[in-house]
């Protein structure tokens, strides 16, 4: 089971993981450890082939100068379907692309003053076939994540009765939160 839908070439560290710029909270976002000189990307799997007819790229400042839109089928061939040369920080939106993949790829080739690249949010337009592929992979990884968190806590109650233990407190902090 994968641990997101969206998955990177680098991550800067766990406060930016690729999952934040899917995830709807313009408070989290992805970014690259760096720029490597073969390109960073960012991935989106859609968990099957989907018409990508609008993309909208929110960069952080760390932007992209150059950088292309790719589709994809099996993770490995990619088809460039937009590109942009020397770009302007801020929002990108990409219409009537009429592109069909399984995966998306936001492929980064130039950095900007930061050598890095980070996207708050990604989006595929309102109530289009990206959206709803997306949001089926999420609720997908969340239950796997749900079974494990099950299956993990059934495993610490057996271990707490095998032992002395008579309560354990656990403190949970939001990841991905600038500041």
């Amino acid at each position: 089971s994968p641990a997101s839908p969206a998955t990177a070439s680098s991550v800067y560290d766990q406060r930016y993981l690729p999952s934040y710029a899917i995830d709807g909270n313009p408070k989290t976002r992805w970014a690259s450890r760096g720029a490597h000189p073969h390109g960073e990307w960012l991935l989106v799997d859609f968990g099957k082939s989907v018409p990508i007819e609008q993309v909208t790229i929110n960069w952080e400042r760390a932007h992209a100068l150059d950088y292309e839109l790719q589709t994809g089928d099996d993770g490995k061939a990619w088809r460039t379907v937009a590109r942009k040369r020397d770009s302007a920080l801020g929002t990108h939106t990409f219409d009537a692309l009429g592109a069909q993949g399984r995966y998306l790829r936001v492929f980064c080739t130039k950095p900007g003053q930061f050598g890095l690249y980070s996207i708050w949010e990604l989006g595929f337009g309102p109530a289009s076939a990206a959206i709803r592929a997306l949001a089926e992979q999420k609720e997908i990884v969340a239950a796997a994540r749900r079974q494990l968190a099950a299956e993990l806590e059934d495993q610490l109650l057996d271990t707490c009765q095998e032992t002395t233990f008579e309560k354990i407190v656990f403190a949970i902090r939001e990841n991905g939160r600038d500041g």
